[in-house]
C-alpha cells in the first residue's frame, strides 16, 4: 500500500509564507474556544459525577480522554431522568461535542505539511493514527481555508454558549442538593 510522503521537519511550518500568517491566529482562536468548552465540561462533570449522586457504579471523571468525558456527559445529562428538562439540548450538544472533537483532532493533532497560495489560500495537514494493537497506520488529510478555521472556532464558541445554558442552571446549590441519593 502506498502511503503519502509526510514532512516531519522544515517546510512552511519553519518558514511560513506571509499569506499563511493569518492561519496561525485562526488556529489559536480554535484552540482557545476549545479550551473554554472542555473546561466547562470538566466543571460540570466534576460537580455532578459523584458517588453519592448515583446508584449506578461510580466511574471517575476522566482527566484526559474527551470521548470518555462525552460518554459521562451523556450518562448524566442525556440519560439521567433528574436532568429531564435538559435532555433534548444535551442530546444535541453530545453530538456536537463529538463532531467538533473530530474536527479539532484533525486540525490540532496533525502535522502541518504546507500552505497553498490559492485563492483562497489553504493549509494542508496530515494526521497519523496508530490503530489495532499498533499494527495499522491510518493517515488522514485535512485541508482548510482561513475562513473554514475561523468558522470552526465560531461553532465551538456556539456549542460552549449552548452548554452554558445548562451549566448556569445545574450548578446551583439548590439543584445539586436534589442529586443526593440515599
Amino acid at each position: 500500500m502506498n502511503h503519502p510522503t509526510i514532512k516531519l521537519a522544515g517546510g512552511h511550518l519553519n518558514e511560513p509564507p506571509s499569506y499563511a500568517i493569518p492561519f496561525f491566529t485562526a488556529i489559536g482562536l480554535v484552540v482557545a474556544h476549545w479550551g473554554r468548552l472542555e473546561q466547562q465540561i470538566d466543571v460540570l462533570l466534576i460537580s455532578i459525577n459523584k458517588e453519592q449522586h448515583s446508584s449506578e457504579k461510580y466511574r471517575p471523571t476522566p482527566s484526559t480522554s474527551f470521548r470518555m468525558k462525552c460518554d459521562l456527559f451523556k450518562r448524566w445529562f442525556v440519560d439521567d431522568p433528574r436532568f429531564g428538562e435538559h435532555h433534548e439540548k444535551a442530546k444535541r450538544l453530545h453530538k456536537s461535542f463529538l463532531a467538533a472533537s473530530d474536527d479539532r483532532n484533525l486540525l490540532v493533532h496533525s502535522n502541518l505539511q504546507e500552505f497553498i497560495e490559492g485563492p483562497p489560500p489553504k493549509m494542508i495537514a496530515r494526521n497519523i493514527k496508530i490503530e489495532g494493537k499498533g499494527q495499522n497506520v491510518r493517515i488522514s488529510r485535512g485541508e482548510w481555508t482561513e475562513d473554514q478555521i475561523i468558522n470552526a472556532g465560531k461553532q465551538i464558541s456556539g456549542i460552549n454558549l449552548a452548554l452554558y445554558e445548562i451549566t448556569h442552571k445545574v450548578l446551583k446549590p439548590q439543584f445539586l442538593d436534589t442529586l443526593q441519593t440515599s
